[in-house]
C-alpha cells in the first residue's frame, strides 16, 4: 500500500485504520495489564498464607491464577493465528514457571527460618 499526500481520502481511510488499530492495541493492553495485576495481587496474598496450617488455601489461590492464565491462552486463542497463538503460549507457560519459581524459592526461605527458629 503506497499513500501520499496527493490522495486525501486515501489518507483519511489509512489514517482512520491506523486509528482503529491503535484503539484496539490500547484495550488489549488495558485487559493484559489488569490480568498481570489480578495475578500479582494473588502471588501476595499467597505470600501471606501458613503452608503449615493452610495448604488448601494456598493450593486454591495457585488454582485461581492457573485459572486467570487459562483463560487468558483461550482469549489469545480465539484472537490470533494458529502460529501467533504457539509463541504466546509458550511465553505464558515460561512466565507462569517464573511465578511458581519465586514462590517455590519464597516458601523454601520461609521453611529455612521457621526451622532455625
Amino acid at each position: 500500500m503506497e499513500i501520499t499526500w496527493d490522495d486525501p481520502e486515501e489518507l483519511d481511510k489509512y489514517i482512520h485504520k491506523l486509528q482503529k488499530a491503535a484503539e484496539k492495541l490500547t484495550t488489549e493492553n488495558r485487559k493484559l495489564r489488569k490480568c498481570h495485576l489480578t495475578v500479582c495481587e494473588k502471588v501476595q496474598t499467597l505470600m501471606g498464607v501458613d503452608l503449615l496450617r493452610q495448604q488448601q488455601k494456598w493450593k486454591d489461590g495457585l488454582m485461581e491464577i492457573r485459572h486467570l492464565m487459562a483463560n487468558l491462552v483461550n482469549q489469545v486463542l480465539n484472537n490470533l493465528k494458529f502460529d501467533r497463538y504457539l509463541v504466546y503460549t509458550v511465553d505464558i507457560r515460561l512466565n507462569t514457571w517464573v511465578v511458581v519459581k519465586l514462590l517455590l524459592i519464597f516458601i523454601i526461605t520461609l521453611v529455612k527460618q521457621f526451622f532455625t527458629l
